[in-house]
């Protein structure tokens, strides 16, 4: 069943500063994307008042609506937002000031499977009133949520767009500028609140990674300036040393090149790119150049398998200049000046003092690079050096100058549930976790049978925390739903742009 809810608990409003609107809005038999809805009507001025009355169903007599009103909101002039109980219903809506003659106006509240509460479910593990007027994204599912873990809005299909695809969203998030971002396999997308397409990276042109497209992946931000920044991988044939074994490396995509007289492996390698409004490649930063000038090189280190240098999260500083980005699987974390790309730190996992280091004590396989707002570096430890450890929330204090050794000033081990039953849970991908504003952090954690989004406070007490699941049809066992990160909208302005500014972007 679609999700349901008591009309008193779901029942929200607020205003924004007071305009003169001449469109009505939702447009007449409208089939809407969400559950909280911007209501716009005209105003001749921004002090011209009037009341806004919602019913469950479809009228066009007063009776009958009276009868099914759910909510009314008095003294509103222009613009104001309601939360309506149920996807997949009809409703009823009039203005009136007094007067005046009502018009009846109707739309429809649309619904997608992932909406279906006995596959799809968000259980509360910890409640609260933290963040309580904030919502939350998970990739894959394709819905924001209020911090009860209800659904309010989802992503409506994409014209062209098959209906498999949209199980790989990633990075779901609302931008300042209040579109929302997010990639789906190759592409990188910004859409509206009613999901039109609002920007796409282009394809069919020349690329950086020598490919049809430019593979782009994990994180995609909007930037201050308007443009978009966003990851890519590259693929490139590296020449292995004289002597290697080719059957002992068979697994790892080797094959012989006779012109080079050597064995070839084929290593992805990230790059960084800046796209400007028109879908032009502005700037761009590529590893490659970076690691094959500076050992120890990605490639076949340690193990007999392969191990690539594609980056997996960035965080651009525009206050300073400063790009961080991050490389899982080589434990690694590069600070790159911005526009001339030159790298001023690499943070690896090793001990303050330089040296190598234990068990992975440091971070190992992280993701989630940020900078905190007192300047720390914050990053998702998978900590897949320590078998059986958990995951944890790492903050270090970065060099002032000079070296590159960083020291950790703050972590936290993130909760997992313990089974004896089962194998030590491993935290090999996904995860990120991002600073809020009273300077707690917000984390998202996946592992196999568990997945669980969480705020923890500086005290390193949890306030908030859900677990997004997904039933399994055959046993009718709850199990985590396999995503990559989540996301926090935790700012209102952004918010009530994201609301009322579709079609007007």
């Amino acid at each position: 069943m679609f999700y349901r809810k008591p009309l008193w608990l779901v029942i929200i409003c607020f205003f924004v500063i007071p305009t003169v609107y001449a469109q009505l809005a939702p447009a007449e038999n409208a089939v809407l994307n969400y559950r909280l809805i911007p209501f716009h009507f005209p105003a001749a001025s921004s002090n011209e008042r009037f009341n806004v009355e919602i019913a469950k169903g479809k009228y066009d007599d007063l009776e009958n609506f009276r009868k099914h009103i759910i909510k009314t909101y008095k003294n509103v002039s222009g613009v104001c937002s309601g939360l309506v109980p149920y996807f997949g219903m009809d409703y009823t809506w009039i203005v009136t000031k007094p007067g005046s003659r009502p018009q009846f106006h109707h739309f429809h509240t649309g619904a997608i499977a992932e909406l279906d509460t006995a596959d799809f479910r968000v259980r509360m593990l910890v409640g609260g009133k933290t963040y309580s007027n904030s919502y939350f994204f998970v990739d894959g599912t394709r819905q924001m949520y209020d911090m009860t873990g209800h659904a309010v809005w989802y992503l409506p299909d994409i014209p062209g767009v098959d209906s498999t695809c949209y199980e790989h969203l990633r990075d779901m998030k609302i931008t300042p500028r209040g579109t929302l971002t997010f990639l789906m396999l190759d592409d990188a997308w910004e859409v509206d609140y009613d999901g039109h397409v609002l920007w796409k990276t282009p394809s069919g042109a020349t690329t950086i990674s020598g490919d049809p497209n430019e593979h782009v992946h994990h994180e995609f931000n909007r930037l201050g300036n308007g443009h978009y920044m966003v990851l890519g991988k590259q693929n490139v044939q590296w020449p292995l040393p004289a002597g290697t074994d080719s059957a002992k490396f068979a697994a790892a995509n080797l094959h012989w090149d006779s012109s080079h007289s050597a064995l070839l492996q084929t290593l992805i390698f990230g790059t960084l790119l800046e796209y400007d409004s028109l879908g032009h490649i502005v700037w761009s930063w590529n590893s490659k150049e970076y690691f094959m000038k500076n050992p120890l090189r990605p490639g076949l280190q340690r193990k007999m398998e392969l191990i690539d240098a594609h980056s997996n999260s960035f965080f651009f500083n525009e206050a300073d200049s400063n790009i961080y980005l991050g490389f899982r699987n080589i434990s690694t974390v590069l600070r790159i000046h911005y526009p001339d790309g030159k790298v001023t730190g690499e943070y690896k996992n090793t001990l303050a003092g330089g040296g190598g280091l234990q068990n992975g004590a440091l971070f190992c396989y992280q993701h989630s690079c940020r900078i905190t707002a007192a300047g720390r570096l914050s990053m998702f430890n998978n900590n897949l050096c320590r078998i059986g450890a958990p995951p944890t929330i790492a903050i270090f204090d970065l060099p002032l100058s000079g070296n590159n050794n960083l020291k950790k000033a703050w972590e936290f081990d993130c909760p997992i549930p313990t089974d004896p039953s089962r194998p030590p849970l491993q935290f090999v991908a996904g995860g990120n976790v991002v600073e809020l504003p009273d300077h707690s952090y917000f984390a998202s954690i996946y592992g196999d049978y568990y997945a669980s989004l969480f705020i923890v406070g500086q005290d390193k007490k949890i306030t908030w925390m859900v677990s997004p699941e997904k039933r399994d049809r055959q046993t009718g066992q709850w199990l985590g739903f396999d995503f990559y990160r989540g996301s926090i909208v935790t700012d209102q302005a952004a918010l009530k742009k994201f609301l009322h500014l579709s079609g007007k972007l």
